[in-house]
């Protein structure tokens, strides 16, 4: 939070804010556990799935909003509705 604050502004604020830049912060410990040498991991990985992330945000955007879904009224719930245990026929089986 502190961070966020001192950056405020700036051009790193402002990465902060977009998804571009929350896709940067996310595809560094994924970069850096998937690759095999530092420089694939920095140079070639990190952007790569960072540039994934914001295609896939684009693509799921391009799909328009998401339909509410229907709201179901189930009848209200009665006495003779409940299931039957074998303690309610305990008597008829004995």
């Amino acid at each position: 939070m502190r961070l966020r604050r001192w950056a405020d502004d700036s051009v790193a604020g402002d990465l902060m804010d977009s998804f571009g830049g929350a896709s940067l912060v996310a595809a560094l410990p994924a970069a850096l556990l998937l690759g095999t040498s530092r420089r694939r991991r920095l140079l070639l990985l990190w952007p790569a799935l960072s540039a994934a992330a914001m295609l896939l945000e684009r693509c799921v955007g391009a799909l328009g909003p998401v339909p509410e879904p229907e709201l179901i009224v189930l009848p209200a719930y009665s006495e003779s509705d409940r299931p039957l245990y074998y303690e309610d026929i305990r008597e008829e089986v004995e």
